[in-house]
C-alpha cells in the first residue's frame, strides 16, 4: 500500500465512525431537539459519509493495479467530491442559522449534477484515456504512484465551481464571524481556520490537476482539518444542549416540587373544607335546635276551650268536653236567651319558664347569625373587599375594654384574666372596631382552650418604635408546631371531627390574620403540647398607606356586637 493511503485510510475510518455517531444522534434527538437545530447532526452525518465515499476512493486510486482501476477510482473521487461540497454547504449555512442564498442553493443543484455526471458518464468531456498519465511524485524519500485520465471540460468546471464555492463560504463566514452576532457562536475560530486550510488544500489540488505544478494531492488532509473542526463546533453545540437540558430537568424537578406543594395544599384545603362542612354543621346543629325545639314546647302549652258568650251582658261560661249546649237555653247572669259558643286559645306555661325559652331562642339565633356573618367576612377578606375605617385612639383603652368585656365568659370556667399593668405606650391609628374583633377571638380562645382555674394573661409593649405588640397568653392544651401555621388557615382546626371537645368553625383566626394583614401587622403564636399558647398581635402605629380608605365601608353587625359575633 502506498504510504500515501494509510492516513487517508485511518482518516476514512473515523469519519465513517463519526457518520454513524451524528447519523444516531439525529435519530436520538427527534423528540429532543428543534428540527433547525437537529438537522446540523443529520447533515454532518452525510457529509462524513461523503468523505469516507472521498478517502476511499483516493486510497484505492493511490493503489490502483491498472489504468481502469484508476479511472474508475478517479470518478467515483471527484463525484463524492461534489457531494461533499453540496452536504458542506448546507453544514455551514445551517451553522449560521441562515437561510442557503438562492445563488448558492443553484451552484449546490450545479455542482451535484456535474459530479454525478464525471461520475457516471466517461466520455472526453470528463475524463478519457487518450492522455492517461501515470504520475509519480517523490516525498520525503517516498515515492508515491496514481494513475490519472485527462480532465475534460466538465471535469475542470466541477473543480472550478467547488473552488468557487469554497471561497465565497470562507468569505461570509469572516463576515458572519465579524458582526455581533457571530461573536455568540463558540468554536467559531477553529472552524474557520479549518476552512482556509481546506481552502489551501483544495486550491493546490486545482493546480495540480490542471497541470499547473507537480505535487501530491492534498485535499484530504484539509478534509480531516473540516471535518475535525465540523465535529469539534456540533460537540461543543451537544454539551450546550446537555447543559440546557440538565438545567431544563433541574426546572422540571422544581417545578414537580412546587406541583407536588401545590398538590398537597390543594389537598388540604379540600380535606380542610370537608372538615369545615363537618364542623359547621356540628356548629348550626345546636342552634338550630334550639330554635325549633324550643318553639314547639311552647307552642305544645297552647290549647283550645269551648266557651258560651251572651251577647247581652258580655259574660262567658266554660263549656266541659262532655256537655251540650243548647243555643235556646237562658244566660245565668241576664236570663238572657241566644247564647252564643266560640272557641279560645290560652296559654298554660308558667310565664318565667316561657321567657326562659325566649331567650335561648334569640341567644341561639345570634350565635347563627355569628356563624353566618363569620363565613360571609371571610369570603370578603379573600376577595379584597375589606376595607378600614381608621380613627387615631390609645389601644391600651381598647384592650381595657375587650377584656372587661369577656371577663364575664372567663368567670363561668373561673379562669383569672388579668391585664398587666402598663403605662399607655401612645396612640395608634387604626380600625378601632376591627382591632377590637382580632382581640375578641383571641382571648375568647384562650379563655376556651384553657382549663377551669386557669390564668389567661394580656399585655401590650412597644418593642419597635413603630410597632405595638399585644400578647395574649393562656395555660390551654398548647399547639404542636407543625400546626401552629395552619390554625391561621381558613376552616382549619386541630381538634377536628363532629366529636370535638371544643366548638367554633376555624375562621375566627382566619379572619383575625386577615383583619391584622389588612393594617400591616403581623400575627403569630409561640406554643408547645401541654405548655399553653401565646398569641402576638403585631399592631403598626399607621396602617400601610394603600389600606387607608376612610369611610368606605361601614362596620358591619357582626363587628359591632364583640359578644355575638366572636368567631372561633
Amino acid at each position: 500500500m502506498s504510504l500515501h493511503a494509510v492516513p487517508v485510510a485511518i482518516l476514512a475510518g473515523i469519519t465513517g465512525y463519526a457518520a454513524v455517531l451524528f447519523i444516531g444522534l439525529y435519530v436520538t434527538l427527534a423528540n429532543v431537539v428543534e428540527p433547525r437545530a437537529r438537522r446540523e447532526y443529520l447533515t454532518f452525518g452525510l457529509t462524513c459519509l461523503a468523505v469516507v465515499v472521498y478517502d476511499l476512493t483516493s486510497v484505492n486510486l493511490y493503489n490502483a493495479g491498472s489504468f481502469e482501476q484508476g479511472f474508475f477510482w478517479q470518478r467515483g473521487q471527484l463525484a463524492s467530491a461534489g457531494i461533499l461540497g453540496v452536504f458542506y454547504i448546507v453544514f455551514v449555512w445551517d451553522f449560521l442559522k441562515m437561510p442557503i442564498p438562492a445563488t448558492l442553493r443553484l451552484a449546490c443543484v450545479v455542482m451535484a449534477v456535474l459530479g454525478l455526471s464525471v461520475g457516471v458518464w466517461e466520455s472526453p468531456a470528463t475524463l478519457t484515456r487518450e492522455h492517461a498519465l501515470i504520475k509519480e511524485v517523490h516525498i520525503l524519500q517516498h515515492r508515491i504512484v496514481y494513475y490519472e485520465g485527462a480532465l475534460g471540460a466538465i471535469t475542470e468546471l466541477l473543480m472550478i465551481l467547488f473552488f468557487i464555492i469554497f471561497a465565497v463560504n470562507i468569505l461570509f463566514l469572516l463576515r458572519y464571524f465579524r458582526s455581533p452576532k457571530g461573536c455568540q457562536v463558540r468554536g467559531r475560530q477553529v472552524f474557520l481556520l479549518a476552512t482556509v486550510i481546506s481552502g489551501i488544500t483544495a486550491t493546490n489540488d486545482l493546480s495540480v490537476a490542471l497541470g499547473i505544478h507537480n505535487s501530491m494531492y492534498m485535499f484530504e488532509y484539509g478534509i480531516a482539518a473540516l471535518f475535525l473542526s465540523m465535529g469539534g463546533v456540533l460537540l461543543l453545540r451537544f454539551g450546550d444542549l446537555h447543559t440546557a437540558i440538565n438545567a431544563l430537568n433541574r426546572d422540571l424537578s422544581k417545578s414537580n416540587a412546587e406541583l407536588m406543594i401545590a398538590l398537597e395544599k390543594a389537598r388540604r384545603s379540600d380535606q380542610a373544607k370537608t372538615e369545615f362542612l363537618a364542623s359547621i354543621s356540628h356548629e348550626l346543629r345546636t342552634p338550630l335546635n334550639a330554635i325549633i325545639n324550643l318553639p314547639e314546647g311552647l307552642l305544645a302549652n297552647f290549647t283550645s276551650i269551648n266557651l258560651i258568650r251572651c251577647d247581652s251582658c258580655g259574660a262567658e261560661f266554660k263549656l266541659e268536653d262532655d256537655e251540650l249546649f243548647d243555643p235556646g237555653s237562658s244566660c245565668e247572669v241576664c236570663g238572657a236567651i241566644g247564647l252564643k259558643r266560640h272557641q279560645r286559645l290560652v296559654f298554660r306555661a308558667r310565664p318565667d319558664k316561657a321567657q326562659s325559652c325566649l331567650q335561648t331562642v334569640v341567644s341561639a339565633g345570634r350565635h347563627l347569625l355569628g356563624l353566618v356573618n363569620g363565613v360571609l367576612y371571610a369570603s370578603k377578606l379573600e376577595l379584597g373587599r375589606a376595607d378600614l375605617e381608621t380613627t387615631t385612639f390609645d389601644p391600651l383603652d381598647l384592650v381595657k375594654e375587650v377584656v372587661e368585656s369577656t371577663r364575664p365568659i372567663a368567670e363561668k370556667k373561673n379562669i383569672s384574666l388579668s391585664l398587666k399593668e402598663c403605662a399607655s405606650l401612645g396612640t395608634v391609628v387604626a380600625d378601632r372596631v376591627k382591632i377590637g374583633q382580632v382581640l375578641y377571638n383571641i382571648i375568647d380562645n384562650a379563655i376556651k382552650f384553657s382549663p377551669r382555674d386557669g390564668l389567661v394573661e394580656v399585655n401590650l409593649a412597644a418593642t419597635q418604635p413603630n410597632e405595638i405588640i399585644i400578647s395574649i397568653r393562656d395555660q390551654g392544651i398548647g399547639i404542636s408546631q407543625e400546626h401552629q401555621a395552619m390554625i391561621f388557615e381558613k376552616f382549619h382546626q386541630v381538634d377536628r371531627g363532629s366529636t370535638r371537645a371544643y366548638s367554633g368553625t376555624g375562621l375566627g383566626l382566619a379572619i383575625s390574620k386577615g383583619l391584622v394583614e389588612l393594617h400591616g401587622g403581623r400575627i403569630w403564636v409561640e406554643s408547645a403540647i401541654d405548655c399553653g399558647a401565646a398569641f402576638f398581635v403585631g399592631l403598626p402605629r399607621v396602617p400601610r398607606e394603600s389600606n387607608k380608605n376612610a369611610g368606605s365601608l361601614k362596620a358591619s353587625a357582626l363587628l359591632s356586637d364583640k359578644r355575638t359575633a366572636g368567631i372561633t
